[in-house]
């Protein structure tokens, strides 16, 4: 883990429009969430560059042709507005952003805290 990504914070809204669409096909999407999640907080990969993400959700499975394009449409951008209001209603205000046994938790920073919960 890297408490500093040298790419983050990013540009994150192609990667968001790949989740959502991931979500839109009735997929799910937390294989595709931990592959681009690794890419800031592991590898220290640039969330924002295309080739990245099509090479990252790949491997992890998905069809990131497909997928790209569906993610350029209005209905993903719209989807997006749609959650990060959903978001800001839930009091949520960064990420990554934890939620364990009712408690919240933000940043990476805070997974020790989050081990210590759940040891708990």
């Amino acid at each position: 883990m890297n408490l500093q990504p040298k790419y983050f914070p990013a540009d994150d809204s192609l990667a968001a429009a790949i989740v959502n669409a991931v979500i839109t096909e009735a997929n799910d999407p937390r294989p595709m969430i931990l592959a681009f999640h690794k890419i800031v907080w592991e590898d220290n990969g640039d969330i924002s560059d295309l080739d990245t993400l099509m090479k990252v959700g790949a491997k992890a499975g998905y069809d990131m042709v497909r997928l790209r394009d569906s993610a350029h449409s209005d209905e993903m951008a719209g989807l997006r507005e749609v959650h990060t209001q959903e978001a800001i209603d839930a009091g949520i205000f960064g990420v990554p952003w934890y939620e364990v046994r009712g408690e919240d938790f933000w940043g990476q920073d805070s997974l020790n805290q989050i081990a210590q919960r759940l040891e708990d």
